[in-house]
């Protein structure tokens, strides 16, 4: 079973960024994104929802073999989930046009 930052590192060369490309992009610094890659710091979840939009994958392609995941409350991962599924649907008719 792998890991967060050993499947994080695999997808990041597939798609060809670089480590300063992908601190840059999370707008973190280039060693704290390294600690993450190397397994020494673990990201919280907004870190790897952001991860997952900047790669375009789903959030579970990083997390569903990841044995740690239950250092996430049920509610932290509720609430994620609800915020950004929340922000595509429209608000209103109104939005549907808009």
């Amino acid at each position: 079973m792998k890991d967060f930052h050993s499947i994080l590192r695999e997808e990041r060369t597939r798609q060809g960024f670089t480590q300063v490309q992908m601190a840059e992009k999370l707008k973190i610094a280039r060693q704290t994104y390294l600690d993450i890659e190397s397994g020494k710091k673990s990201p919280k979840l907004s870190m790897i929802t952001a991860i997952a939009e900047i790669l375009d994958k789903e959030v579970h392609f990083f997390i569903s073999e990841r044995p740690r995941l239950k250092s996430y409350s049920t509610l932290e991962l509720l609430a994620e989930l609800e915020k950004r599924d929340l922000s595509k649907i429209p608000r209103s008719v109104n939005d549907l046009f808009n």
